[in-house]
């Protein structure tokens, strides 16, 4: 996964100057919530966090976060910003952006709970001991 972290670095950095600077704010956000649940993943079995889960963040880093960018740049070079819909290429990309970064922090909002379970679980176990 650190392979994927640092080229979606280098990708970020290649097409930051295109990105409106919402979006700009909103991927330093993910990006910090990014790193705390890849340290969350390296930290955690398969008890604290699930494949699907798993399976989301390595898709958050190699494909949902470049595609959302890659389309927002393409959509605003082709057709000056405002889609047919009406709704603005920019707009579009920050709810996608805000979309993925609210998962993302309820996967992590799942690790941490599944990491209190087996605090309080263990020390029920330690109770017994006395």
């Amino acid at each position: 996964m650190t392979r994927d972290v640092a080229l979606l670095d280098a990708y970020l950095a290649k097409v930051s100057g295109d990105l409106p600077p919402a979006a700009l704010g909103a991927l330093a956000a993910i990006k910090e919530t990014l790193a705390r649940a890849i340290v969350a993943l390296a930290d955690s079995d398969a008890s604290d966090i699930g494949v699907e889960e798993t399976f989301f963040i390595q898709e958050m880093v190699t494909r949902y976060l470049p595609d959302a960018c890659r389309h927002y740049v393409e959509a605003a070079r082709a057709a000056g910003g405002v889609r047919e819909e009406g709704s603005t290429a920019e707009q579009s990309l920050c709810r996608q952006l805000e979309i993925l970064h609210a998962r993302l922090q309820r996967t992590l909002t799942g690790i941490a709970a599944s990491k209190a379970r087996a605090l309080a679980n263990h020390e029920a176990f330690v109770r017994t001991k006395q």
